[in-house]
């Protein structure tokens, strides 16, 4: 059976009655991308900034603060990394990857980003604050099982209104986990982990061969990419989405606790395997999963 994002868009679609009943993360659908107040334009200066307070470390040598913008008082977050801290060339590649990609896109759903320049040896960039932080983070913290399945219909449904954006326009996410959903107070939902994202227009033509590095993200990566070989597509993003899904619904994937080598095996040879769980789901939930996490790219 091949199966595209339509599919997975009908089973949210179906979700709506159970979405209404949602309270704990008091979502607020956002009806139009004019809802995303987006500034003409940030000052690429610090002096124009003013730390409130201290985030958390973003790996050794990033930080990230929430930082008030003093022309217009409006709250940013503001993150930089110290060049002088590392020689690392490849980190550096990485950040000016993540920026550029982030400034191709720009979605009610997709983190909003401002701008970026260097000072003092620093790598500054500008987004917008998230309060709530990553689904990852808020089920770690309090729904170690999982979210309940109107909260996880309500993300999903977001989550790929972000995704059918990147795909009308070529582009491919290439990373999509719960880490990388953000969350707001309001409930709206944001994606972000751009830093893999794949254009897949470059200089005015279509590329034809896609390949990609392996990262950290191996639990939600399609065996297309694993394999190494061969071209791959945006169907990616559909078998991630698929795991994060479950990932959302159970509070981990069905690769957790595996070693990477044995994640890797079983992706080249067999289809996804089963979740370990004592919690249910509806059989429409788990069988727009199944159709999401097919092995073969042409049957998802």
């Amino acid at each position: 059976m091949k199966v595209s994002l339509v599919f997975v868009s009908n089973y949210l679609h179906r979700q709506r009655p159970l979405l209404r009943q949602t309270r704990a993360l008091s979502f607020r659908r956002v009806e139009s991308a004019g809802d995303l107040k987006q500034p003409l334009a940030y000052s690429p200066q610090i002096k124009d900034y003013e730390l409130i307070t201290d985030i958390g470390g973003v790996g050794d040598i990033s930080y990230l603060y929430l930082a008030k913008y003093i022309p217009t008082e409006e709250l940013v977050a503001l993150s930089y990394t110290d060049l002088t801290l590392s020689p690392d060339y490849e980190l550096v590649d990485e950040m000016i990857r993540t920026i550029r990609n982030s400034r191709l896109c720009s979605h009610k759903n997709i983190l909003p980003y401002f701008t970026s320049f260097i000072e003092n040896e620093r790598v500054w960039s500008v987004t917008l604050p998230v309060a709530t932080g990553s689904c990852r983070g808020i089920m770690k913290e309090y729904y170690p099982d999982g979210l309940d399945e109107p909260v996880v219909a309500t993300i999903l449904r977001e989550v790929l209104n972000a995704i059918v954006y990147l795909h009308e326009n070529h582009m491919i996410h290439n990373d999509l986990r719960a880490d990388n959903i953000l969350l707001d107070m309001k409930g709206n939902v944001r994606v972000t982990g751009l830093r893999q994202l794949v254009s897949l227009m470059q200089d005015g033509g279509y590329l034809k061969n896609v390949f990609s590095i392996l990262s950290d993200n191996i639990e939600w990566a399609a065996p297309e990419i694993m394999a190494q070989n061969s071209n791959f597509d945006e169907k990616v993003d559909i078998y991630s989405f698929g795991i994060t899904a479950m990932e959302l619904a159970f509070g981990h994937t069905p690769f957790d606790e595996w070693s990477p080598v044995k994640i890797l095996l079983s992706k080249l040879e067999y289809d996804c395997p089963g979740i370990k769980t004592t919690k249910s789901m509806p059989k429409s939930f788990m069988k727009m999963v199944r159709a999401c996490i097919r092995k073969n790219p042409n049957e998802r």
